[in-house]
């Protein structure tokens, strides 16, 4: 059943040790890793405590290990190594100065802090860091009177443990009474002078602090005021102005004017002053010789939020600061007014507060050096800062301490901003008090005021260095006194213990020499053991006469025993299995005093071979279940109740088997417990168990990954639900559904077609077709799902299992596509009605056209007013065209700007509307809307008449044709390429000639389209003919018919239905009149081309008529 005794002893105590010593490792480290603050940087440390401990159990093993983990974590925690060296020759010096097991730690403690701690400190800080002499003096006096309060807990720590523990009659670890008599007069008069001193530590900071921060607060509050009436005057001034601001529209810009620069002259601390309508626009501001773009004019213009506040507050508001160029500190803090007429919201006016004046007032504030006054609005941004970490307009930082950001809770802050410095009591120098005073009606900022702490680190480092030597004085008289007096009290119990000791080696002869002390119960004491000794002696004589008798009747029952033993080996053989005998002894040994022969099959091992070393059959048992398998004999043996334990066995032939166990517990006289029991296989039963446990998991594992719900119901009750199902129905857990009605989950609508199809299953026990339902979930949200249902049995009862597909997802989609479907057609019917005004539009243009024919035939002399009649004519006709390409442009933006809105209302309504999304969505819609403006702009420059002659790049006229057409071009599948050189530099009139590759272009679409084959081609080529530009522009579109190519210049001649015949009228018109060009029109391979000829630029046109 276990190993031998000593076997069994060997591997718990190591085990037991090693997960002590580790345990002390771990408090080293985490002791210095975590230091107890007690003022300013004055850390304690109680690593060593640990270390100590590690010493008294370990010894210089123990120590060499635990002192290096410890002084390891102070370099973390300090950043430099010097702590962490003298911490650990603090260790092995300690350990080597004990010289008995239980020798003294504070003594060897004390020595070393004496002898070499202090010195290496001094030699370190002093040398190496160069930290000033009251701080080296500090450190050092803090680090060995913290080691000697390590060294004094440890001590007390070990002999508590040990007293406590060692209850048994003869502990071979006991403790030297002068040890403990020692250790108890030094903590009664150490231990309270160290707490005496921390108390008095703080209570010199606390002084301290309450002092500067009374100094702090007046200045944070004289700042407040300050400001306050800084503020106030600069927003009187704007809120007059708006109380002089009559009705924006109806009075006149001199007025306001002369209003505005009146009152500026009155406020100097203001910069500009200025008066804006509600739209926006600034109506008069003084200096008036500010222009309107300068930073200082845009700085006072409102944002949308000010602007809003104003309409729905009517109120004055400080705005956030503004960067501009006109004061020294390059920013300014705007002010608003709303001018209100009658109730009602007409415009604002605004002020720019020069942040100059309030940085020279702040400054007569600083009466101490290195003090910072941070003046910070609303919104987080530095207003005004005496100092030089911040910037006007700068995010304000909290001081941070160790990469945190200190907490605010009102009142005064101590805030470390050195964190990892290796001058560890220096650092107290570099903290901040930190003092703030938040918005009030009064200022409409925070005021945070900084001021460092050095003076009051020197003043109280050296208060506490004249505290600890007093206490290290204190120490070094205590310590001798109290060995003395620990001698003199534990001498006469020292010379008693050496006699006791020599009782068993002369216990025959008896013992006359007995030492006497003046001390009553040592005396005492004495006199009750020497009765003792000689009641000793006279029953040894008895019990050796008795042992002879014993040994005689122990012979005649070992020939009893052997008889019976040999009755049960022939009963064993009949049985499967194997008896035994199990006995284990008080002092952990062990042994089989019977196991029978099946033993060999059942662990390969003789009854011999477990007779002589019962640890082999321990060691055949697999590693996993040898802690269990000696937890249940413990059990058994401290409770009294029989064994039973199944376990595997690691065999060398026959592999991995089961084993079952069971045995009965009998007390012995001698103490020890008797097991007699019974052992079997099981293989076989359990590995049919195994393999039934992992069906199970593989169905289970199965359930509750199917990213479906999977629902039992049970007479209308949820008896079992998978974890997908408890996420769609919004519950924490399947508790929360588990006994509740399955309808109760489902729509009311829903709910009469579920108790039906559930009815039909139960009744005709068939499964029912997919049908979608809706989910109620806990937090009242609806999950739409197609479920099947179909029958089973949960534990031998009829139940219902639901499996249900979440389409929630699609049934939104399904619907956004239907929406989509409808506003698209509306489109469509949209672009009906524009073609219809727009055929509409050209049978005017028609019917005018033929009114100015009759005209041109009577007044010859006005033939230059009907060209210009004509080429408006061809404007109007090519912007109908235009009108279509354009609704065509805006239909992607208008579709983009759709989806957006959308987009936020969904976001909004499942709480992912914040700030980042709101600011994207809104750059998203105003790009969209930029680019319909910008398609407005463009059509408008292309139609604007020309006045001039003037040179322009002919491909710059080609890309701003194809930009206003390439949208529905595309639609039609038609390609347009451009050819040939770089650029022309022509002489002309540059948007007529745009109106002429504009009616070009068109006239190749609509051929293309009239052909019928689908996508087509459009080729435009640039190139030098005959000394000037010539510009060609050549479609797929199947070409001109031959009898019609002559007359396509012919006004009002039109092969199209519904045509008007002045396209290539007017264009052929633009280019050789207005231009001195040509216009040439030809039949090519698979299509048509239109040649232009244009004079370049630089060259002679003087033919041009224009």
């Amino acid at each position: 059943m276990t190993e031998s005794s000593d076997t069994v002893c060997r591997q718990r105590s190591a085990t037991q040790e090693g997960f002590l010593l580790a345990l002390l490792c771990l408090g080293a480290f985490l002791g210095n890793w975590c230091p107890i603050h007690v003022v300013l940087n004055v850390e304690i440390l109680t690593g060593s405590i640990f270390v100590m401990l590690a010493i008294g159990r370990f010894g210089m093993g123990g120590a060499a290990l635990a002192g290096a983990i410890a002084a390891t974590a102070t370099i973390f925690t300090w950043g430099h190594p010097f702590s962490a060296i003298v911490l650990f020759l603090e260790a092995l010096a300690v350990a080597l100065c004990k010289r008995r097991r239980w020798g003294n730690l504070v003594l060897a403690d004390t020595v070393f802090w004496i002898v070499a701690g202090m010195p290496l400190i001094f030699l370190f800080y002093g040398g190496v860091l160069r930290s000033p002499p009251h701080i080296t003096l500090l450190i050092a006096l803090k680090e060995s009177v913290n080691g000697l309060l390590n060294a004094l807990l440890a001590t007390a720590i070990l002999y508590g443990q040990l007293l406590m523990r060692n209850r048994t009659p003869f502990p071979q670890n006991a403790i030297p009474l002068r040890e403990i008599i020692f250790t108890a007069l030094v903590a009664i008069t150490i231990l309270p002078s160290i707490g005496e001193l921390f108390h008095e530590m703080i209570e010199n900071v606390d002084d301290a602090e309450a002092e500067m921060n009374s100094q702090v607060t007046i200045v944070a509050t004289n700042a407040d005021r300050l400001l306050g009436a800084a503020a106030a005057s600069s927003m009187q001034g704007v809120i007059a102005l708006a109380q002089l601001v009559r009705v924006p529209e109806h009075q006149s810009r001199s007025q306001l004017q002369h209003e505005v620069e009146t009152l500026k002259l009155g406020i100097p601390s203001l910069l500009l002053m200025a008066a804006f309508d509600r739209n926006g626009t600034c109506m008069a501001r003084a200096p008036a010789a500010v222009p309107s773009t300068d930073p200082l004019v845009t700085g006072c213009t409102a944002s949308a939020a000010e602007l809003t506040q104003l309409q729905r507050t009517l109120q004055p508001l400080v705005g956030g600061t503004a960067r501009v160029g006109g004061a020294a500190s390059g920013a300014v803090v705007p002010v608003f007014a709303p001018i209100v007429i009658n109730g009602s919201y007409r415009g604002y006016c605004a002020g720019a507060v020069n942040l100059d004046v309030f940085s020279m007032r702040l400054g007569t504030l600083l009466n101490q050096p290195r003090t910072e006054i941070s003046v910070v609005d609303r919104r987080g941004s530095v207003v005004v800062s005496t100092g030089k970490r911040f910037r006007p307009r700068e995010r304000f930082v909290w001081p941070e301490s160790n990469g945190a950001r200190y907490a605010r809770q009102g009142g005064y802050h101590l805030q470390d901003q050195t964190p990892g410095s290796a001058r560890i009591m220096a650092r107290g120098a570099e903290k901040v008090m930190v003092r703030e005073i938040p918005a009030s009606a009064r200022t409409p900022w925070h005021i945070v005021v900084e001021r460092p702490l050095a003076p009051l680190v020197t003043e109280v480092a050296e208060k506490i260095n004249d505290q600890l030597l007093l206490l290290w004085g204190t120490t070094l008289l205590i310590l001798p006194v109290s060995r003395v007096l620990s001698r003199l009290l534990s001498n006469s119990l020292g010379r008693l213990e050496q006699t006791a000791a020599a009782i068993p080696a002369r216990l025959g002869q008896g013992i006359s020499d007995w030492p006497g002390s003046r001390i009553r119960e040592v005396q005492s004491l004495s006199t009750h053991i020497q009765v003792v000794a000689d009641a000793l002696t006279a029953t040894f004589r008895e019990v050796t006469a008795l042992n002879q008798t014993l040994e005689q009747r122990i012979e005649e029952r070992t020939s009893e025993l052997r008889a019976s033993s040999e009755r049960l080996q022939n009963l064993s053989l009949q049985v499967p299995g194997a008896f035994f005998q199990f006995q284990l002894f008080p002092d952990g040994r062990s042994t089989f005093p019977y196991v029978s022969r099946a033993i060999e099959e059942l662990y390969e091992v003789t009854p011999e071979e477990l007779a002589r070393d019962g640890s082999r059959l321990l060691k055949l048992i697999h590693p996993d279940d040898l802690p269990g398998y000696l937890a249940s004999v413990e059990e058994s043996r401290h409770s009294g109740r029989p064994w039973q334990h199944e376990f595997r066995v690691v065999l060398p032939a026959q592999g991995v088997r089961w084993r079952l166990g069971s045995a009965r517990p009998q007390q012995q006289d001698d103490g020890s417990i008797l097991w007699h029991g019974f052992i079997t296989d099981v293989s076989d039963r359990k590995f049919i168990e195994q393999e039934l446990a992992e069906s199970e998991l593989r169905y289970r594992n199965i359930i509750e990954s199917s990213p479906n719900l999977i629902v039992i119901q049970e007479k209308g009750k949820i008896v079992f639900v998978n974890p997908a199902a408890v996420r769609k129905l919004g519950a924490r857990s399947a508790d929360d559904l588990l006994g509740t009605p399955l309808l109760a989950r489902l729509h009311p609508q829903d709910r009469e077609i579920s108790r039906q199809r559930v009815e039909k299953v139960q009744r005709e026990q068939i499964s029912v077709p997919p049908r979608e339902l809706r989910l109620l979930r806990l937090d009242g949200d609806v999950t739409i799902v197609e479920a099947v249902m179909m029958p089973i049995q949960q534990q031998g009862r009829p139940a219902v299992l639901s499996i249900a597909v979440d389409v929630t997802a699609r049934k939104r989609a399904e619907e956004l596509l239907y929406q989509q479907t409808t506003l698209l057609e509306e489109e469509v019917h949209e672009r009906q009605r524009a073609e219809q005004a727009l055929a509409q539009k050209q049978m005017q243009l028609a019917v005018l056209n033929c009114s100015l024919e009759k005209r041109v035939a009577e007044e010859l002399a006005k033939s230059r007013e009907k060209d210009q009649i004509l080429i408006s004519q061809s404007r109007m006709a090519a912007m109908g065209e235009m009108i279509g390409n354009i609704a065509h442009q805006w239909r992607q933006p208008l579709n983009a700007l759709d989806l957006l809105i959308a987009n936020m209302a969904d976001a909004y309504h499942f709480g992912e509307m914040d700030e980042a999304y709101l600011e994207k969505a809104t750059a998203e819609g105003n790009r969209l809307i930029q680019k319909m403006s910008s398609t407005i702009n463009d059509f408008r420059n292309f139609f604007r008449p020309d006045r001039e002659v003037v040179a322009f790049s002919a491909a710059q006229q080609i890309r701003e044709a194809i930009s206003l057409v390439e949208s529905s071009f595309g639609n039609d599948q038609i390609r347009i390429q451009v050819q040939g050189v770089p650029d022309l530099r022509l002489a002309g009139f540059p948007n007529q000639f745009s109106q002429v590759l504009l009616n070009l272009l068109t006239n190749a679409k609509e051929a293309i389209k009239g052909r019928g084959e689908g996508a087509g081609d459009i080729v435009i080529s640039l190139q030098m003919d005959g000394g000037k530009g010539c510009i060609t522009v050549r479609d797929s579109g199947g070409g001109i018919p031959d009898a019609v190519l002559p007359r396509i210049f012919e006004p009002y001649f039109s092969t199209k239905q519904g045509g008007t015949g002045i396209g290539l009228y007017m264009s052929k018109m633009i280019i050789e009149r207005n231009m001195n060009g040509n216009l040439r029109a030809r039949n090519v391979a698979g299509g048509a081309e239109f040649a232009v000829f244009a004079p370049l630029a630089g060259e002679s046109a003087n033919g041009s008529n224009a």
